[in-house]
Formats: structure tokens, sequence, C-alpha cells
């Protein structure tokens, strides 16, 4: 920003240094034409600092009622409360573990598609071969073998 003042053109002058305001109602100030961010100066117009509307003070009561000191992202997450919404560069960022969780614990006010939920056609496939390597038997063989080995294990005992 030029660090001399910008004026406006037209009768009534508007100084602005930075982004304030000093003084008039101009919004956009063009001056400076070679200094390029001067040519175009957007100021905004002061806001009322008191709510007017019924949701401004809802919010003004739902921050004096919070007497916890929490942070919002603190006290969303102790009330389970959902967060934001993904964005969808953060869905696909985000891992399929930590959508599924953020589903289960905030249901569909996450945002998340249902379908995400139940695994794919390659994910079962994955998972029925991994139970088979690492369980080889049934569930009635795996009982009849301890049976077998206890049974062994007392006639070991007798015989000593």
């Amino acid at each position: 920003m030029c660090r001399q003042l910008c004026s406006g053109g037209g009768g009534g002058r508007v100084r602005v240094r930075g982004s304030e305001r000093v003084r008039g109602s101009v919004d956009t100030i063009t001056s400076h034409t070679d200094c390029r961010p001067c040519s175009t100066l957007t100021v905004p117009p002061p806001q009322d600092p008191t709510p007017s509307s019924a949701q401004g003070n809802e919010d003004v009561i739902e921050r004096k009622r919070n007497k916890s000191r929490l942070t919002p992202w603190h006290y969303n997450k102790e009330h389970y409360q959902p967060p934001e919404p993904l964005t969808e560069d953060e869905e696909v960022m985000q891992c399929l573990r930590n959508q599924r969780y953020r589903l289960g614990r905030y249901g569909s006010a996450s945002g998340i598609n249902l379908t995400k939920a139940w695994p794919s056609k390659e994910e079962l496939a994955l998972a029925r071969e991994w139970e088979k390597v690492s369980y080889p038997h049934s569930i009635h063989q795996m009982i009849d073998i301890t049976k077998k080995q206890r049974d062994d294990e007392q006639m070991a005992i007798k015989q000593r």
C-alpha cells in the first residue's frame, strides 16, 4: 500500500490509511492509479456491534450460557455435536477408517455417504481370505480338537 494518504475524488474527501476509514461514506476509493494496491480500495461499511436480529440475540445468550470456557471445538466434541462437514477435497484425502468413525459417532449429521460404512466386494474377499488363513478349521472342528487335547492331557495325568 502507498505510504501516502489516499484521497478520493469529488466534493467529499475520504482519507484512508491501510484499510480503516477516517471520514466519509465512500465505499470504493480510486486514486493513485500508478500504485496498484491503491487503485481500487474497498472499505467495508462499519458494522453495528449489537445484534439486531433474533438469531444474534440467541447467539449472545448461548455464549453467556456457556460457563465452561471451552473452545468451540472442544465444546462441540464434548457434547457430541458434529464438526463442520467435509469438503470434497477433504473427503478424498481423509482415509475411509476416519470417515466411518465420523459416520458412526455423528450419524447422518456428519454429511458422509452411508454407503461408505459397508465394506466393498474387494474388502470382503480379502477378509474371507484372511480368515481362511488365520483360522483354517471351522468352529466345530476347533471345539473337537480342543476336547481331544483335554482328553489326551487327562489320560497322560492318569497314566503317571
